[in-house]
């Protein structure tokens, strides 16, 4: 995004919790709570480049896959402390 339209908003979320999907189907894919909101995701910008208004799709798997799995090894360090 272009420096003036920075600071990208997030939309209110009302629901943060876990969508339930059908194990056996390999296909079902994880579904952010982001993802949920179709007119924050599917936008249409003109980003002042010259080629006029597009269609944008905005990414919504913001949590990278090591966020949790960096910490673990810190719960080795201090297994006494109960917090």
């Amino acid at each position: 995004l272009p420096e003036s339209m920075l600071p990208l908003e997030l939309p209110e979320v009302e629901d943060y919790s876990p969508r339930t999907f059908d194990p056996e189907d390999a296909d079902t894919q994880p579904e952010t709570p982001l993802s949920r909101n179709a007119d924050w995701v599917n936008v249409t910008l003109d980003l002042g480049d010259g080629a006029g208004p597009r269609k944008y799709r905005r990414e919504t798997n913001t949590m990278p896959n090591w966020a949790g799995s960096c910490w673990y090894e810190l719960r080795y360090l201090d297994p006494n402390n109960d917090r």
